[in-house]
Order: structure tokens, then C-alpha cells, then sequence
């Protein structure tokens, strides 16, 4: 340093002091509380009385594993008991429900109301988004995360509007163009792009899209259907539950193999449970479609890693798990106004609308014909109707009823369904008439 005088040497040592220590302290700050990935696993038609951590009554030992690192909400609660409904609340982070104006009247399933935001749509929307309303992937993405969505559900598939917000989008079941075995007719469980919708195509298909990303930094949604086709797979519902959690394990550990599960929130629910020969006072319908919607139907897991509540035993809908995911991933946008309270589920549905409140659950038929209460804590099962036992808290739940069917009417419109809906949801087994005057309502 010569040439230098005495007191630039001691100016110039300070600055090197000065710098060491910056970098110090720079490598021993805090990390980002926010996480640089988000893994959203949806295990469609998974009961969470089926799940280890939950007590259950399947084997679900990488479920079980993935909740011991983080956190099991106690009482997660799906939205509606079918995917369209539960995942246009999901992404979009609003109630879904199905009304006309007139609640008084059962109503058809129409392609305005098959996802049950048409109150938000246009005039003449066919997608379950309807313009302007921001998607949980567009809200994502807005925040820097590179999108990525793989769904073997085909009722999400192409033009149904999931795919929006996501720069990578992959249907694992859908036909590819391509001729030859699997690609023409047959089982969705073996045809497709990846070779049908089991968990090993699903997984086929999160590597094509992994490889396809362009930044570390990503939203990934995945969705597993071995659980909802355990009939189609001529397995009982607990080995297609069994099935679902080894394609769960498989997906972490893919991920964890490429060095992407550090640092990510990891959430894994389903979408609604499924309907085992339960007995109630009323028949209601069989498999997952409601009417009404019995509690098995809606109480699902809600397991994230790192953990997502600080308070637990908050009852987590559909509709706020976006919320949490925005805010958790530093990418929350604003909230939209609600009308339900953090204990309320509505379930507005063809035949019946239901409030579920606290402990307590109450479910008219549009007609006027039938009313039923529960007592939730004392009848988790819904064995016991008490509207002639309490008589004033029934009318108090009618008359709550009564407001959230007007704030939550939508299109009165009664169009049929796209004709690409009709095979849709005829390939899945999920209709049985769509000309009947109150069809069986599909996921």
C-alpha cells in the first residue's frame, strides 16, 4: 500500500472490517419466511377417517409420515362433496353453490352451475372461472412462482377452466392423438397421454413436467384418483386409499430427489369423501354425491409441511385453503368479501341446502318437505334427527338458510351441458340420466 497515507490505510482497513462483517452477519440472518416452493397434492375421494395420522382405517404410512414432519388440522372441511365445486372453491377461493333465484324447487345441473360460481359469471360463461375472478395458480404465478399443474381427474381436463394461471399444464388420462393400445378406447385407467389415471401415470406425468420447468422456484399441483376409481380398479376403498398414499410417497421422493423438497410448503387434502353404506334417517344419494351431504362426505385431511395454522383446530373450507396458501407463500392479493363465518359450511345443492354450524347441522329440502338437525358432537355419525327436539334452532338455521341462498344465487339459466361435459363425465361413470328432471349430480 505505498503511496497510501496513514489515514487511508486506517480508512481503508475500516471499510474491509466494516465488509466482513456485513457478510457476517448476511450468512448467519434468517432465511425467507416465505417458501421458494409450493406442493399442493389433492388425493381425490380420501375420507380423512381412512388416514393413519387421523386414526384411520386404511394404510397410509407416507401420509402418516409427511404429517409427522408438519402439522395435521384436526378439521378440515371440503366445501362441497364433488371436485368441481370443491376445487373452483379452491382455486378460486369463494363458496360454491348452485341456485336460481328460487330455492324452493329442486333444479337441473346445467353447464352454468356445474361448478357452482356462476353467480360471479358472465353472461354465456361455460368454464368453471369465470373472467375476473383470480385463480390460486394466476395469483401464484403473479407472485414469480412458475405454475405447474398435473390432474388425472377428468373433470378438471381441458376446457373446464383449471388449466388457467398454469404455465405448465399435464392431463395424465387424456388421449395424446397418438394411435395404438391405451389411446383408443378402453379404460381411463390405462389410456391416455401417460397411460391412464392411476398413480404410476400421474407420476409419468409430474417428471414430463418437471422437466419442463424453467426456474427452482415453482406452484405445483398434483392430483391423485386411485382412491375415487377403487371400484373401476375392482380394489376395495381401502387399497385404492393404499394405492393414493404410495403415489404420494413416490411424488416426495421424487421431489426430494431432485433437491425440491427443502424449503417448500407441502399441503396435501382431497377434494370431498365418499359415501360406504352409512345409514341416516333420510336415503340421500350413494357414492359422493350428497343430497344432503352427510358429514363423511365433507370432514377430509389437511396436512402441510411446514405447518399452515397457528391455530389448529381453525375449520379450514375449500374456499380458505387458497387464503392460507397466498398468505403462507407471501403471495396473498387481498381477500374477497365473504358472507359465511369461520364455523359455517353452506352446501347449496339439486335437492337440498345445508348449514352446517359448530356442532350443530341442519338440512332442508328446497321443497319444504323435509327437515333434519344433527347434533354433530353427540351424533358424529348422523343417526339421530332432532328438528322436533329443537324446534326454535331449526327455524333459527332455516332462516340463516334463507339469506345465504340469496347471497349466494346465481344464473337462472337451465341449459343443458356441453355435449364434451355429457362423455366427460359419462367415461367416469358419474351420471346415470342428464334428461331426468333432477339428474345425479357428478364430481
Amino acid at each position: 500500500m505505498s503511496g497510501l497515507s496513514r489515514n487511508e490505510i486506517i480508512f481503508l482497513g475500516l471499510l474491509l472490517l466494516v465488509g466482513s462483517c456485513a457478510l457476517f452477519f448476511a450468512a448467519r440472518s434468517p432465511k425467507s419466511p416465505y417458501p421458494d416452493r409450493v406442493v399442493l397434492i389433492v388425493v381425490d375421494t380420501l375420507r380423512r377417517d381412512h388416514v393413519g395420522v387421523y386414526g384411520g382405517r386404511a394404510e397410509t404410512p407416507h401420509i402418516d409420515k409427511l404429517a409427522a414432519r408438519g402439522q395435521a388440522a384436526p378439521r378440515a372441511l371440503a366445501s362441497f362433496p364433488s371436485t368441481t365445486m370443491s376445487m373452483g372453491a379452491l382455486f378460486a377461493g369463494l363458496t360454491p353453490s348452485i341456485e336460481s333465484g328460487n330455492s324452493e324447487r329442486s333444479l337441473s345441473w346445467t353447464s352454468e352451475t356445474w361448478c357452482g360460481l356462476s353467480r360471479v359469471a358472465p353472461p354465456g360463461s361455460k368454464t368453471c372461472f369465470p373472467a375476473g375472478i383470480p385463480t390460486l395458480p394466476e395469483q401464484m404465478r403473479s407472485a414469480d412462482f412458475e405454475t405447474i399443474g398435473v390432474t388425472s381427474n377428468p373433470l378438471l381436463y381441458r376446457p373446464a377452466g383449471f388449466e388457467r394461471g398454469f404455465d405448465i399444464w399435464e392431463e395424465a388420462g387424456a388421449p395424446d392423438g397418438s394411435a395404438g393400445p391405451g389411446n383408443e378406447g378402453g379404460s381411463r385407467l390405462t389410456q391416455g397421454a401417460y397411460g391412464g389415471t392411476t398413480a404410476g401415470s400421474v407420476l409419468s406425468a409430474v417428471r414430463a413436467a418437471l422437466g419442463k420447468r424453467s426456474q427452482d422456484r415453482f406452484f405445483l399441483y398434483v392430483h391423485f384418483m386411485d382412491a375415487h376409481d377403487f371400484e373401476l380398479a375392482g380394489v376395495s376403498y381401502a387399497e385404492g386409499v393404499k394405492r393414493a398414499d404410495a403415489g404420494v410417497g413416490q411424488l416426495l421422493q421424487l421431489l426430494d430427489e431432485q433437491g425440491l423438497l427443502e424449503d417448500s410448503l407441502v399441503v396435501l387434502t382431497s377434494d370431498h369423501g365418499e359415501r360406504l353404506g352409512e345409514k341416516h334417517p333420510v336415503e340421500g344419494r350413494d357414492q359422493h354425491f350428497g343430497n344432503p351431504p352427510f358429514d363423511y362426505l365433507l370432514r377430509v385431511p389437511l396436512i402441510s409441511v411446514p405447518p399452515l395454522f397457528e391455530f389448529p383446530h381453525y375449520a379450514a373450507r375449500s374456499q380458505d385453503l387458497a387464503q392460507l396458501i397466498l398468505a403462507r407463500a407471501g403471495a396473498l392479493a387481498g381477500r374477497p368479501p365473504v358472507f359465511l363465518s369461520v364455523s359455517e359450511v353452506f352446501l347449496s345443492e339439486w335437492d337440498w341446502q345445508t348449514l352446517r354450524s359448530g356442532r350443530w347441522k341442519g338440512a332442508f329440502r328446497r321443497d319444504g318437505s323435509r327437515a333434519l338437525l344433527f347434533d354433530l358432537k353427540e351424533d358424529p355419525g348422523e343417526k339421530t334427527d332432532l328438528s322436533e327436539v329443537y324446534p326454535d334452532r331449526l327455524n333459527r338455521m332455516r332462516y340463516r338458510v334463507s339469506i345465504l341462498a340469496r347471497e349466494y344465487s346465481g344464473s337462472s339459466s337451465h341449459q343443458g351441458i356441453q355435449s364434451a361435459e355429457v362423455e366427460r363425465l359419462r367415461s367416469m361413470g358419474d351420471i346415470e340420466a342428464l334428461d331426468s328432471a333432477t339428474p345425479r349430480a357428478a364430481d
